[in-house]
């Protein structure tokens, strides 16, 4: 296998080869470059949508129909016929936070989610910082591109090292592969992606209101209170028989 050296060697690998990998793209989390530390803002989804469409070759009809913002998207996106070369998750803390680390459902998830080649190329996820998605999803990203600033970006590969001496306990770094300028959607993309982020935000608060409205109208359980005061002496009577009230 030639050389890899930098992250469209392996989108290209991956798309080419028959190949899986995960990116997850940042902005609140420093790297090798100074950031402002926005964690919104800061351009995540433009720089998801300009990779996504150098592979589509350029095409942004393909970018806007393989980009999601729920779980229930990625799984659609799953059980496709065909192969997806690229799929963007925007906002992966919305969908996979990391109050849902112990959730077996996250878990189930993120190895079906693993599993997905040979339908499934380059799966890329936005969020500010790696610590605000679930561990079983995070685990899965084997890069992270920073955004320092809007229009800028770095590299850092997402390494596992096994120690010789503690071969149970595989241990992660970043390493450092090398930055650029965004490649960017156009500008109809991006007024298409702020209509797109906005249905996506209230669409999502909505849902937030109904459960809210839906707890509170909850009925509340019925509680017979002869039943409740008598429910001790039913007790005893059933343990002891008549000696209890001899």
């Amino acid at each position: 296998m030639s050389k890899l050296n930098s992250l469209i060697d392996y989108i290209d690998t991956a798309i080419n080869e028959n190949r899986l990998i995960f990116i997850v793209v940042t902005s609140a989390a420093q790297g090798k470059i100074k950031t402002k530390g926005f964690s919104f803002g800061e351009g995540k989804s433009s720089l998801a949508m300009g990779i996504a469409k150098r592979i589509y070759g350029g095409d942004e009809e393909q970018v806007k129909v393989n980009m999601g913002y729920t779980q229930e998207h990625d799984e659609d996106m799953m059980l496709r016929n065909d192969r997806t070369l690229c799929w963007i998750h925007d906002d992966l803390q919305m969908s996979y936070s990391k109050s849902r680390s112990y959730d077996p459902e996250i878990k189930e998830m993120a190895g079906i989610l693993s599993a997905s080649r040979p339908y499934l190329a380059v799966y890329i996820g936005t969020c500010p910082h790696l610590g605000m998605i679930a561990h079983a999803i995070r685990e899965l990203f084997m890069f992270e591109i920073k955004v320092p600033t809007r229009g800028y970006y770095e590299v850092q590969q997402i390494k596992h090292i096994t120690p010789f001496d503690d071969p149970l306990n595989v241990r992660t770094r970043l390493d450092y592969m090398g930055e650029s300028a965004f490649p960017k959607p156009s500008a109809t993309m991006e007024e298409w992606y702020v209509k797109w982020r906005n249905f996506e935000f209230k669409e999502n608060l909505m849902k937030f209101r109904e459960r809210k409205r839906l707890k509170r109208e909850k009925p509340k359980p019925i509680i017979n209170e002869s039943e409740l005061s008598n429910a001790g002496r039913q007790l005893v009577m059933a343990r002891y028989g008549k000696r209890a009230v001899a």
